[in-house]
């Protein structure tokens, strides 16, 4: 098995991060565009979100 190197670990780690800024950036914004009037999906809609991915 060949070793990791420390850039890789690195690398993984910032992506990781950035794709959880992502996530969370998208989940705020799609909440954010949902009409008020529309409080069902408002609320079932984040938890759609999170299990998509």
């Amino acid at each position: 098995m060949p070793q990791m190197k420390p850039m890789n670990w690195m690398t993984l780690f910032l992506f990781f991060t950035m794709m959880l800024l992502l996530l969370t950036f998208m989940n705020f914004s799609i909440m954010k565009k949902i009409p008020k009037h529309n409080q069902q999906t408002q609320l079932i809609n984040p938890y759609l979100f999170t299990w998509k991915w």
